[in-house]
């Protein structure tokens, strides 16, 4: 049998959480704990790439399998020898992603977290040897802390690590609550982060910061993180509401931090200190409530439409499928006003391209023009054609 076809057989017991046979097939080939996956098909083409057997105990990437006993799993394999902190990575279709660590899976993905053994695991794989201080690009506690965003849970990962001895800088403590660290970063003199503040990874960026950027970096960790009480020191400090700093491959405000990773209480807090609910990020131009529609963050979504309708953008009103939202929203404006990077006109296009013949009617009574037509000479009835809303094609036609 080849080295391939042992590999997959012994994944195989693994996803069935068969312990005896994984045990046995080790037993009989114990080079299959270092043995890098023989595939480039997907899910290894990319930060999986030449994942070992005991990278796939993390659930990340998620597969169809996760079983019930994976920390048992886990511990066969490290107990035959596994190494803890064997790199996975740099596959063709993500070149630039070496270094992943099975630690610093778990700590990127939400499964562990979701299925209750992320503290198992963690404890297991620090126990054997896996480095708290040094994983995955350059930082196991960014990763979760990064994550957030994307799976709420991050959070209590990132405590789990810090726990294990992962050390944290002012933006890592911000995002993990402890604001006697952030406190402690602080130059008495100046009243801005001594130098020493910002000395761990930071996956967006490769050069040195301003003390000020310090600052607002820390203040999005909090935000992204739900740190209120952390957000509240910072802003005493000097934190600007509406500063915007890189996240990822992103600029945001600390809103779209806050609403992109789905905080309630804590995005209404940015809205009572001032926070701009309008501003857009410059790549994709979009509002932080246009950031929680697509992150499917239900409750902001909600909690601004009820509340905070006379804020919104225009585009965000459209989008809330509530025509009183609208009329809230746009207030004494001009209907016509381009919204974001559209053309004038553009919210009358976007009504009829919905189908929502209501928002229509409503824009036309407020003055919308649907002559309007954007650069490519399109008008709000070239829209409804094209989708084919006959009710909303004779609204427009009876007003031109």
């Amino acid at each position: 049998m080849t080295n391939a076809a042992l590999y997959f057989k012994a994944l195989a017991y693994m996803d069935q959480g068969n312990a005896t046979a994984l045990r046995s097939i080790l037993q009989q080939h114990p080079h299959l704990v270092d043995l890098a996956c023989p595939s480039e098909e997907e899910p290894y083409r990319g930060y999986f790439y030449g994942a070992t057997l005991l990278h796939h105990v993390a659930g990340n990437p998620i597969r169809e399998h996760f079983p019930e006993n994976v920390v048992e799993i886990a511990r066969i394999l490290i107990g035959a020898g596994a190494k803890v902190d064997a790199p996975c990575g740099g596959g063709p279709t993500q070149p630039t992603t070496g270094g992943g660590t099975t630690l610093g899976l778990v700590a990127s993905g939400s499964v562990p977290h979701a299925r209750g053994v992320a503290q198992e695991l963690i404890d297991l794989l620090v126990k054997a040897g896996a480095n708290v201080k040094s994983a995955e690009n350059g930082g196991v506690l960014w990763i979760s802390l990064y994550h957030t965003v994307e799976y709420q849970g991050q959070r209590e990962v990132a405590r789990m690590i810090y726990d294990h001895g992962a050390p944290v800088d002012m933006c890592y403590a911000a995002g993990l609550g402890l604001v006697d660290i952030v406190e402690s970063y602080f130059d008495d003199q100046t009243g801005l982060p001594r130098p020493e503040a910002d000395y761990l990874y930071r996956q967006h960026r490769r050069t040195a910061a301003t003390p000020q950027q310090v600052l607002q970096d820390a203040f999005l960790f909090a935000c992204i993180n739900n740190e209120l009480e952390v957000v509240r020191f910072l802003q005493s400090r000097g934190a600007e509401i509406n500063a915007y700093r890189p996240w990822a491959s992103f600029q945001v405000t600390p809103l779209h931090g806050a609403c992109w990773a789905g905080w309630v209480e804590l995005a209404e807090y940015l809205m009572s200190q001032g926070a701009d609910l309008a501003l857009r990020d410059p790549e994709h131009d979009g509002t932080p409530m246009s950031w929680a529609r697509h992150c499917n963050r239900e409750a902001v979504v909600l909690h601004f439409n009820q509340n905070y309708a006379e804020r919104l953008s225009l585009d965000d009103a459209l989008e809330s499928g509530d025509a009183s939202i609208l009329a809230k929203a746009l207030g004494k404006g001009d209907p016509n006003q381009p919204v974001g990077k559209g053309d004038a006109g553009v919210l009358l296009r976007l009504a009829a391209y919905l189908g929502n013949h209501e928002m229509v009617t409503t824009l036309l009574k407020l003055g919308a023009d649907p002559h309007l037509a954007n650069r490519d000479g399109q008008n709000a009835l070239f829209y409804a054609e094209q989708q084919n809303h006959p009710q909303i094609i004779q609204t427009l036609k009876s007003a031109m």
